[in-house]
């Protein structure tokens, strides 16, 4: 199994905010986790937005850990933070998947060239910022070159924030036609790796393929799989520290590793490393028990044989071309 690290990087204000400055102090703290990352053999992906590819400190930080080639650089898009501004300073509009189509490519566009500016690299993978996603957004990451996206939250529904409903999505990559984000397709333009959402049992051990079959079934919408998740019997784990333990977490890639699936994607927020700027970290002391859990989710990661790999590298997870390895890739993501 192969382990990405996705870090949404971006400036400190945790709601949306149109026309203000936009601070991005947490970046600062990046080299703390780096740390931790770099002593257990992780190269994450620093997935970055306009304000901190306009900073200095932030660049200059970001380009030594390029440069030392501890990590890859993405970008990730807040309407609300990337030029230009034309769009109603609404909540409907903090999700880029709401903005006109021309917008949404003219929004892409200024970031991706300035992210090119600050890292003389070439970014290929992206997160849409509150998970605003959508094939008007994928078609205009086709037009500027980008190859993996990561923007979708297996089994989970936003529209109740005006957001994007995934929750017929399941947490394994696919290639896909920017026009048909949510079919497997190949040979595919681009490749969909999903950031690792799962369910898991409370108290039972794992049985093979359990956990696609349930997903699947919530995906469905059966009724008596979501009243287990109601009654807590069956749990949502997200492999994010932010919102769910060590614990939890090393149980849900259990049952993922059991399965066979090829890779997990692990992400958080980058103003999280700064306490008060999230609801996850409000305090130094739930800094301290998310570093803790990462940190032993790391060791459990290491010592089970996860590799890790960017973003980018996904390629090698998931065939873009029509040959026989591809092949079976897909008519196993049409049996889950």
């Amino acid at each position: 199994m192969k382990l990405i690290v996705t870090i949404d990087t971006e400036a400190d204000p945790w709601k949306p905010s149109w026309h203000s400055e936009q601070p991005v102090t947490n970046i600062a703290a990046l080299s703390e986790v780096q740390e931790l990352f770099t002593a257990h053999d992780i190269r994450p992906t620093y997935l970055v937005d306009f304000p901190v590819a306009s900073s200095a400190s932030s660049v200059s930080l970001l380009r030594s850990f390029l440069e030392n080639g501890q990590c890859e650089i993405g970008a990730h898009c807040h309407p609300w933070t990337t030029p230009p501004f034309e769009e109603p300073c609404t909540q409907k509009h903090t999700m880029l998947c709401n903005l006109p189509r021309s917008l949404i490519l003219r929004k892409l566009r200024s970031l991706h060239h300035r992210i090119i500016e600050a890292f003389d690299t070439v970014p290929t993978s992206f997160r849409a910022g509150r998970w605003g996603y959508s094939t008007a957004v994928a078609v205009c990451l086709d037009k500027l070159g980008y190859k993996i996206d990561t923007s979708i939250t297996p089994l989970m529904d936003w529209t109740s924030l005006g957001g994007p409903n995934f929750s017929r999505a399941l947490p394994r990559p696919y290639c896909f036609n920017p026009d048909n984000i949510f079919n497997n397709a190949l040979p595919g333009r681009m490749i969909e790796v999903p950031a690792t959402i799962g369910l898991i049992r409370r108290d039972l051990p794992l049985m093979p393929q359990w956990h696609w079959r349930t997903s699947q079934a919530y995906s469905w919408g059966f009724p008596s799989i979501r009243l287990l998740t109601k009654l807590r019997l069956l749990r949502k784990v997200w492999l994010s520290p932010e919102v769910c333990s060590s614990k939890e977490m090393i149980a849900l890639t259990k049952a993922l590793i059991q399965e066979g699936a090829p890779v997990i994607n692990l992400f958080f927020h980058s103003p999280t490393l700064q306490p008060g700027l999230t609801p996850f970290t409000r305090i130094q002391k739930d800094k301290d028990r998310f570093l803790a859990d990462l940190r032993e989710f790391l060791r459990f990661a290491r010592s089970a044989g996860c590799e890790s790999i960017t973003l980018s590298e996904a390629t090698r997870v998931v065939p873009r071309h029509d040959n026989k390895l591809a092949y079976r890739n897909s008519r196993l993501l049409d049996q889950l």
